[in-house]
C-alpha cells in the first residue's frame, strides 16, 4: 500500500537488473568516501598524534578529542547527504523503500564508523583496561587509570561534536552551501561571461539546472538543449529527512550507553548531555523541519517500523552493561573475566537482546494496519477537493496523455486541480497550480498572517527595499 505522492513515476519502467547493478553502483558510491577519510584523516591523525600523545600521558586531553568529535560530526552530515543523492539514483519504485535503505546503511555505517575509527584510536587504552579477577577480591581492576580515559575520551568525542554538530551541519550542507554555490555556477556561467570557452562549457556541465533561455547576445558556447524547468531544481531546499534524524536517535543513546561499561565521573555528565541534546533536536528539528526543508511526504509507517526494530540495538547495550557489571561483581561464579565474559558472555547477553526485543516487537505484526470498520468511503471528487493529488494528476505519463491525447482518455476521470477543465500536473511545492486564484488568495493570507512564518516579515521588508531602491 502506498499514496500516489510515494511513488517514483520516473522509476516504473526500469527493470531488476539495472535497479541491482544501480544499487551496487551506490554502493560504491557511499563507501569510496568513507574509505578516502578513513585512510586519509583518521589513520594519519591516529598514527602522528593520538598514539605519540597517548605514550606522553597526553591523548585524554580534549584538545586532541574534541576537535576529533567535531570533525566526525561533520564528515558524518556529508556522508548521509551522499548517501541520500546515491540512493535517489538507484532507481526504487517507491519511496518508502528508498527511505527504509538510507536509514538501515547510514545508521550501520555511523555504528561501524565512530565504534573502529573510536577502538583503532584507543586500542593501547583498551587493552589496559582489561579487567582481571583476582582470587582475594573479586571485581578487582588492574587498571583503572586506562579505564578513566576511555571513558574521557568518549565524552570528548560525543560532548559537543557528535551531538551537536552533525545538526548544525545539516541546514549548511543541504541549504545555504547549495544554493551559493548553484547562483555563483548560474553567474559565472551566464550572467558575468567572461570565462575562456573551453573553461565555460566545463562549468556548465556540472549544473544540469543550467537554463536554456539566455539573453539576446550570449554566445553560442553557453547555450544548449537543457530545459528551463531544471533550473530551479538547483535552487530547491532539502527535503524533510526522517532517515538520518531517525539514524541519530539510534546513534546517539547506543554511543552514550556505552558509558555504563565504565567506572567514570563523566557517565553522568554524558547522559545530562544525551538529556540536553534530546531538547536541542525537539526544537531544532522543529524548526528545520517546518521552515527550512521543503515539503514531502511520508505516507507509509514502514520506516517508522524500521526505526523501532533498530531501537533494540541500544537495549542490547544496556543489557549487555549489566552483563559486565553481573560478572564483575562475581553473579555468575569466579572464573577470568578476560576469557570468559569478553569472549562470550557479555556479546552473548547483548544478541539475545536483540533477538528477543525483534521477537517480541514481531509479534506484533508492526507491518500489518487492520482495516477500520468505521473507514469513511469517499467518491474520487471528494478527495481530490480535500488532498488536491490523486492517482491521475501525479502520474506525469496520464497527464500528458489528458492534455495531447483527451480522445484517448474517454469517461475516465482527467487529471485536474479544483477546476475540472483544465488539466494540471500535482508537483509538491506548487500546489496553488491546481487552485482557483480566490483559493490561491486566501492561502496566500493565511500564510502571510501566520507570525512563525518567514513571509510575514520577508514580504513587507522586499516592499520596503523596492520603495528604497530606484
Amino acid at each position: 500500500f502506498s499514496e500516489p505522492m510515494a511513488v517514483f513515476w520516473q522509476h516504473l519502467g526500469r527493470k531488476k537488473v539495472d535497479v541491482f547493478l544501480q544499487f551496487l553502483v551506490a554502493l560504491v558510491k557511499i563507501a569510496t568516501p568513507i574509505a578516502a577519510v578513513g585512510a586519509g584523516v583518521i589513520a594519519p591523525a591516529t598514527s602522528l598524534v593520538i598514539q605519540p600523545l597517548s605514550v606522553a600521558g597526553e591523548a585524554s586531553s580534549s584538545t586532541v578529542w574534541t576537535p576529533l568529535g567535531l570533525f566526525m560530526g561533520a564528515s558524518s552530515t556529508a556522508f548521509c547527504l551522499n548517501i541520500w543523492q546515491s540512493a535517489a539514483e538507484v532507481g526504487f519504485k517507491r519511496k518508502d523503500r528508498m527511505d527504509r535503505m538510507v536509514f538501515l546503511i547510514y545508521c550501520f555505517l555511523t555504528l561501524l564508523a565512530l565504534g573502529w575509527n573510536f577502538a583503532m584510536e584507543n586500542v593501547s587504552f583498551i587493552r589496559g583496561a582489561e579487567l582481571h579477577m583476582d582470587a582475594s577480591r573479586r571485581g578487582a581492576v588492574n587498571d583503572i587509570s586506562s579505564e578513566l580515559k576511555v571513558s574521557s575520551n568518549l565524552f570528548s568525542v560525543m560532548v559537543p561534536g557528535c551531538l551537536f554538530m552533525t545538526h548544525f551541519m545539516t541546514p549548511l550542507l543541504g541549504g545555504a552551501v547549495p544554493y551559493l554555490v548553484n547562483n555563483f555556477r548560474m553567474y559565472l556561467v551566464y550572467v558575468w561571461n567572461g570565462l575562456p570557452p573551453t573553461l565555460v562549457r566545463a562549468l556548465k556541465s556540472l549544473p544540469v539546472w543550467a537554463p536554456s533561455l539566455l539573453p539576446p547576445g550570449t554566445p553560442s558556447v553557453v547555450s544548449g538543449p537543457v530545459p528551463l524547468r531544471n533550473t530551479e531544481k538547483g535552487l530547491q531546499q532539502m527535503e524533510i529527512g526522517l532517515p538520518w534524524d531517525y539514524t541519530w536517535n539510534i546513534v546517539v543513546p547506543t554511543c552514550c550507553f556505552c558509558m555504563l561499561f565504565c567506572v567514570s565521573p563523566h557517565t553522568w555528565k554524558l547522559f545530562v548531555a544525551m538529556l540536553a541534546w534530546a531538547v536541542f533536536v525537539y526544537l531544532f528539528d522543529r524548526w528545520v523541519h517546518l521552515r527550512m526543508c521543503r515539503l514531502c511526504f511520508y505516507t507509509t509507517h514502514r520506516l517508522d517500523v524500521t526505526v523501532t526494530y533498530a531501537w533494540g540495538i541500544p537495549l542490547a547495550v544496556v543489557a549487555a552493561a549489566w552483563a559486565r557489571w553481573a560478572v564483575s561483581a562475581g553473579w555468575l561464579g569466579d572464573f577470568p573475566m578476560q576469557e570468559a565474559a569478553v569472549a562470550w558472555w557479555i556479546p552473548s547477553v547483548f544478541l539475545a537482546s536483540l533477538i528477543a526485543w525483534v521477537l517480541c516487537y514481531s509479534l506484533l505484526r508492526p507491518y500489518h494496519i487492520p482495516e477500520r470498520e468505521d473507514a469513511e468511503e469517499k467518491t474520487h471528487e471528494e478527495t481530490q477537493a480535500e488532498l488536491l493529488f490523486t492517482w491521475f494528476n501525479t502520474n506525469p505519463v496520464f497527464v500528458l496523455k489528458c492534455l495531447f491525447c483527451p480522445d484517448e482518455v474517454g469517461d475516465h476521470p482527467l487529471a485536474t486541480g479544483v477546476d475540472p477543465t483544465k488539466v494540471r500536473y500535482y508537483e509538491v511545492g506548487k500546489e496553488y497550480l491546481l487552485l482557483t486564484n480566490p483559493l490561491c488568495v486566501a492561502e496566500a493570507s493565511k500564510v502571510k498572517s501566520d507570525f512563525l512564518e518567514l513571509e510575514t516579515y520577508l514580504d513587507p521588508m522586499l516592499r520596503l527595499l523596492e520603495r528604497v531602491l530606484p
